[in-house]
C-alpha cells in the first residue's frame, strides 16, 4: 500500500464492555484503561456507547436514582478532563457517551467526540446503533465488524476495523444532503443560539 494510500485509511475502534455501574471513578479508570489497549493495537479512533459512563437506566424507576444523578458527568469536571488528558497523552480520538449532570442536577443524554489534542469538538450526538452489540457501519450501510465471541452479547472487548475514507466521495457522488443533492431555498435548518427564559412575560392583553 503506498503511503498516499495509507493516508486515506484509518483504523478504529468501538468497545463492548461492561460499565462501572454507578461508579463515576470507577468509569473514568475503566475508559481510560479502554483508551490505552485500543491505542496500542494501532487504533487512530475510539467509540464508547450510549451512556457508557454509569451505564444505560433502563432500571431506573426500580432503584433509588440518587447515585445515578450524583456520580453523572459534568461536562465540566475533574472527571472529564482526566478523560481529556488520556486522549491527549495518546493521540486519540474518542467518541464518549455518558450520563451528563448539570449544575441545575438535570440529567441529559451525552455523546461528545474529544479529539487527538484532548479536547472537545462537538456537541451532542446520538448515531449509535443499537441491540447490544458493538459495530462499525459504512456510509452504504453495510456492517464493516463481527460481533464478539459469536455473537455474545456479554462479552467484553474492542472491535476494530480499518476504514477506506475514499468511500465517501463515492456515496457523496449518489446523495449529498448537504452539498450538491441540497435545496435550501426549499428546505433549510435554522439556529437561534440566543439564551431564552423559562418563563415569559406577555401584556398584549392589557387593557382589553
Amino acid at each position: 500500500m503506498s503511503d498516499c494510500d495509507k493516508s486515506k485509511h484509518l483504523k478504529v475502534a468501538v468497545t463492548q464492555a461492561e460499565p462501572e455501574w454507578l461508579d463515576l471513578a470507577g468509569s473514568v479508570n475503566k475508559t481510560c484503561s479502554l483508551i490505552n489497549e485500543a491505542t496500542e493495537n494501532g487504533a487512530r479512533l475510539v467509540a464508547f456507547p450510549e451512556c457508557w459512563i454509569l451505564g444505560y437506566p433502563g432500571w431506573i424507576w426500580q432503584r433509588p436514582v440518587d447515585p445515578y444523578i450524583e456520580n453523572s458527568l459534568k461536562v465540566d469536571s475533574d472527571e472529564m478532563r482526566t478523560i481529556q488528558a488520556c486522549a491527549k497523552s495518546n493521540s486519540i480520538a474518542i467518541s464518549l457517551g455518558f450520563s451528563g449532570r448539570t449544575e441545575s442536577n438535570s440529567l441529559y443524554i451525552y455523546q461528545v467526540i474529544i479529539n487527538p489534542e484532548g479536547e472537545i469538538a462537538t456537541g451532542l450526538l446520538f448515531q449509535e446503533p443499537g441491540g447490544g452489540h458493538s459495530a462499525v457501519y459504512g456510509p452504504d450501510g453495510r456492517r464493516l465488524t463481527k460481533p464478539l465471541a459469536n455473537g455474545d452479547a456479554t462479552a467484553e472487548g474492542i472491535v476494530y476495523t480499518e476504514l477506506d475514507l475514499r468511500v465517501i466521495v463515492t456515496n457523496r457522488s449518489f446523495l449529498d444532503v448537504v452539498g450538491h443533492c441540497s435545496r435550501p431555498d426549499l428546505l433549510w435548518l435554522g439556529v437561534d443560539k440566543k439564551q431564552k427564559d423559562i418563563v415569559v412575560s406577555t401584556d398584549k392583553h392589557e387593557g382589553a
